[in-house]
């Protein structure tokens, strides 16, 4: 086994016990996933308890949909926050009752927003599209607990199938890495028109930017990736996914998944031997 291979498993177990320190001691005890569980089940009660009561002001019943929500949420192909989701026959009223309370949840540290941009020129803090997002949670082992099919997801990455639930818990983990190494994520969707073109991620590095897609299924092309080349100037191309480290032909820069904790300090790697070094063995 590589050392890509214990890292990848390591990180494996981290997305589905996530990083509180109470499920991670329950976990490492010897108690397993049923220790990490119990731990788990009771901090949610607490965060829902807080939510409800220190989050009353600015609809504290309405910021506990929208946190409930998130499994629906993110199990969609778009991934886009939906009000219809949290309310049935969400509209443009829902947007004015429910702003308040999405925006106590991101102040708060309860979910990590993620805004969409219609232009992959920087400062992309100016390219923003009014009321189109997603949120994130910022424990992926609380999102993975949050959902009635927890042992689903488990098993599915038992075997490194980062596309249960459409890729979930993958994106839901680069969201997090990200945010924990100090970058504002945007993400980039146009559905009509000449170049229509979707990005998981895109970010500002060292004046850099950066488009970044996470790899959910077997298939390694990032086909966005070479769209986005026709359209913009990207000064960088990342998957994150079930592969080793390397630089395919596109130029193109792929990591195992694991990496994207350490987005802050990877360098392009451009003279790294165009070709697959080999993939994460469960």
């Amino acid at each position: 086994m590589t050392a890509v291979d214990v890292f990848s498993n390591e990180f494996r177990d981290h997305m589905m016990v996530g990083g509180m320190p109470a499920a991670v001691q329950a976990f490492t005890e010897g108690n397993g996933f049923t220790g990490s569980d119990r731990a788990l089940d009771t901090l949610l009660r607490s965060l829902r308890d807080d939510v409800m009561h220190r989050g009353e002001q600015n609809g504290g019943r309405r910021a506990l949909d929208c946190l409930d929500s998130l499994p629906a949420q993110l199990s969609r192909a778009n991934k886009r926050f939906m009000y219809s989701d949290v309310e049935k026959g969400g509209s443009r009223g829902s947007a004015r009752r429910f702003s308040r309370s999405i925006g106590w949840l991101e102040r708060t540290g309860y979910v990590n927003a993620v805004r969409a941009v219609d232009d992959l020129k920087g400062p992309l803090d100016g390219n923003l599209v009014p009321g189109m997002f997603r949120l994130y949670a910022p424990d992926t082992g609380m999102l993975v607990r949050m959902c009635p099919d927890t042992a689903g997801i488990r098993n599915a990455l038992a075997d490194w199938d980062l596309s249960y639930r459409m890729g979930m818990v993958a994106e839901n983990i680069v969201a997090e890495c990200l945010v924990k190494s100090g970058f504002t994520p945007y993400y980039y969707r146009r559905t009509n028109g000449e170049g229509r073109l979707e990005l998981d991620f895109v970010l500002e590095n060292r004046g850099r930017i950066v488009a970044i897609e996470v790899e959910t299924g077997k298939k390694r092309e990032a086909p966005s990736l070479d769209v986005v080349d026709r359209r913009f100037e990207v000064d960088r191309k990342i998957v994150f996914g079930s592969s080793n480290t390397y630089v395919d032909d596109r130029g193109v820069e792929h990591y195992p998944l694991f990496a994207a904790a350490f987005m802050d300090s990877i360098e392009p790697q451009v003279k790294i031997k165009k070709e697959k070094i080999g993939e994460i063995e469960g």
